[in-house]
């Protein structure tokens, strides 16, 4: 048997029932010769094993992306607010600095004029 994948090995166990026949014969099939054949059996666990292993990496790997945006959203979020924040007072600051400067040239018109 040559060394080919675990698909292949179950069209080549099923070879005997023509090229036209459902997947479930062929599934059928090869349950039967993968229990009957341990180290087909061995090799199409490892590929199933490798699969799930694919797929939970890949889960994994999703999962992290999405913290990843979430965190990053949140740190953006705080950023944009903390810069406002300054922004604010910064502002207020520059006003209560204006109606200062108001008040002392006011002041100096009320001393000139009296």
């Amino acid at each position: 048997m040559p060394n080919r994948p675990c698909l292949d090995r179950c069209e080549f166990g099923s070879a005997f029932m023509g090229p036209n026949k459902p997947i479930e014969l062929y599934l059928l099939s090869f349950t039967f010769f993968s229990f009957h054949s341990p180290r087909l059996s061995r090799r199409c666990h490892a590929s199933a094993v490798a699969a799930a292993v694919a797929a939970v990496a890949a889960v994994a790997v999703i999962a992290s992306a999405v913290a990843f945006a979430v965190v990053a959203t949140a740190s953006l979020h705080f950023l944009v607010r903390g810069v406002e924040a300054l922004a604010l007072e910064a502002l207020e600051a520059l006003e209560a600095f204006e109606a200062k400067q108001q008040g002392f040239s006011s002041r100096s018109r009320d001393r000139l004029t009296a």
